[in-house]
């Protein structure tokens, strides 16, 4: 048990049962709020029921491309194994957790060794942003799992540029996307670069791979709604973190449902109506955005109303705020690791793209902590090597200090 496997083992099993006991005792039930949560158990109760996409208005169900399809059928799969209600759905955060934290150590070995590894899943492993993630029915959990191995593919692609491993890669963020849609930009973020020093052929290996995973889903919208969409959610979205209440005041950054004029049609059409006002409002007072988007940045990253930017009706509230604090000592370690790793540019690529992916999809929406979820993943290797960093430097002066201490009482 003292091999590495043997002891992230150990880590990966702590972290589960820490990640159940929350979401069977803490985290707070989705039945009967009309969020996320609900949209995700109605969707994949239609799924397993044999309806595919659909949700209820009325009293009818109707298609929906509301979210992302993955979480919703790997639900329907529970569901289908006898997993039906909501405490035990929330639950499945606990086996997602521990694959993102295997992952994690895996990552942080490539990148620094066994004790980067170990570390950096022992830190995943008690990060409360991370536990209240999987103890919640919404897709973060799930996502960051598929990220986490989407940024294992890309290092090993970074160590050797193969067609294999680049059709991995474009695979893996293939289903990110179909988890949450701006896992899209970890092609331009990550796959791209990774794969010109192999020529354009190589370069178009992850591209297509994305794109045959995506193409089953987009054909469905497009069969449904008429119109080649991935989600039907950005139009909301814009419509709702675009207007007067979220360009001033105590809302700045941050999103209302006030702002959704009332739109008929089917959702993909109520969709496009909502993204035109969003879009146009944005550029009628295009003056604001210096202010806004520094604003929606800083609430994401929890430097901006931190207690607000953390309030999410399916997490709990005391544990998401002590997440925020928790990540402020991560971000300042994580600082140190990126000096630490300053040499190992191909890596630190790969690891600081979700950085740069989860804050520009904040800039271009609202700010809010949830956001971040897939940052979470590299901030703990980063911590845990900025850590360890500091730990060896300051071993380091110990022997010089005590060697000046011992010259001066013999002087």
């Amino acid at each position: 048990m003292r091999s590495f496997r043997g002891r992230l083992a150990l880590v990966v099993l702590a972290a589960f049962a820490l990640r159940l006991v929350y979401a069977l005792t803490v985290a707070p039930g989705t039945a009967g709020a009309v969020d996320d949560g609900w949209w995700y158990q109605w969707v994949a109760r239609d799924i397993a029921n044999g309806h595919g996409y659909y949700v209820p208005f009325g009293l009818q169900l109707v298609p929906t491309a509301e979210h992302g399809p993955l979480y919703p059928t790997v639900l329907a799969g529970a569901i289908k194994l006898g997993i039906t209600g909501d405490a035990p759905l929330r639950a499945l955060g606990a086996l997602f957790g521990a694959i993102t934290i295997t992952a994690i150590g895996l990552i942080g070995r490539r990148v620094g060794g066994d004790r980067l590894g170990l570390l950096a899943a022992a830190i995943a492993a008690v990060s409360p942003l991370m536990i209240a993630a999987d103890g919640a029915l919404t897709s973060e959990t799930l996502y960051a799992a598929v990220i986490a191995l989407a940024l294992l593919a890309a290092l090993r692609l970074a160590e050797r540029v193969g067609s294999g491993r680049a059709a991995v890669l474009g695979v893996l963020i293939g289903l990110a996307a179909l988890t949450r849609s701006e896992a899209l930009l970890l092609l331009v973020l990550v796959a791209i670069p990774l794969t010109w020093r192999g020529g354009w052929r190589r370069v178009v290996i992850p591209i297509v791979c994305a794109g045959v995973v995506l193409t089953p889903w987009v054909v469905r919208n497009w069969s449904v709604f008429d119109r080649p969409v991935l989600t039907n959610n950005e139009g909301d979205v814009l419509a709702a973190s675009n207007c007067a209440r979220t360009y001033h005041g105590h809302n700045l950054g941050y999103v209302s449902l006030l702002c959704l004029a009332p739109e008929t049609g089917n959702e993909a059409q109520k969709a496009a109506r909502w993204r035109s006002d969003g879009l146009g409002y944005a550029r009628d007072h295009a003056s604001r955005l210096p202010v806004v988007l520094p604003a929606r940045f800083l609430r994401t990253w929890g430097f901006y109303q931190p207690a607000r930017s953390s309030q999410e009706r399916s997490r709990d509230t005391r544990l998401t705020r002590g997440g925020v604090v928790f990540d402020f000592v991560l971000i300042l370690l994580a600082i140190a690791g990126v000096a630490a790793l300053r040499r190992r540019r191909r890596e630190l690529l790969v690891l600081l793209a979700p950085f740069v992916m989860v804050s520009l999809a904040a800039m271009a929406t609202y700010g809010a902590v949830r956001f971040r979820h897939a940052a979470e993943i590299p901030l703990t290797v980063l911590a845990g090597a900025g850590a360890i960093w500091l730990f060896e430097r300051i071993r380091a002066r110990q022997p010089r200090a005590t060697a000046a201490t011992a010259s001066s009482r013999v002087a």
